[in-house]
């Protein structure tokens, strides 16, 4: 897995137009995947992992927003400080 990781962050046109669209894809499934097994499953709620899942997606929605805004604009990637 190390080497994997060692790969991506090594290989800047993959880290920066392949992981932030795996990780939205990712982020997006995780959701649908609640409130499907929410309408499918009995007794499923599960508040501190909805909790959880919510407060994560949150944080990586400041980060998908500068994404979105760079790649909208055809510029390189550059979070504020």
């Amino acid at each position: 897995m190390a080497k994997v990781t060692n790969f991506l962050m090594s290989n800047s046109w993959l880290w920066t137009n392949i992981v932030p669209c795996y990780c939205s894809a990712y982020r997006a499934l995780y959701i649908v995947n609640w409130i499907y097994r929410y309408f499918t499953e009995d007794h499923f709620v599960h508040w501190i992992t909805w909790i959880c899942g919510l407060v994560q997606t949150l944080l990586y929605a400041d980060f998908f927003y500068y994404y979105f805004q760079s790649w909208k604009n055809n510029m390189k990637l550059q979070l504020p400080a």
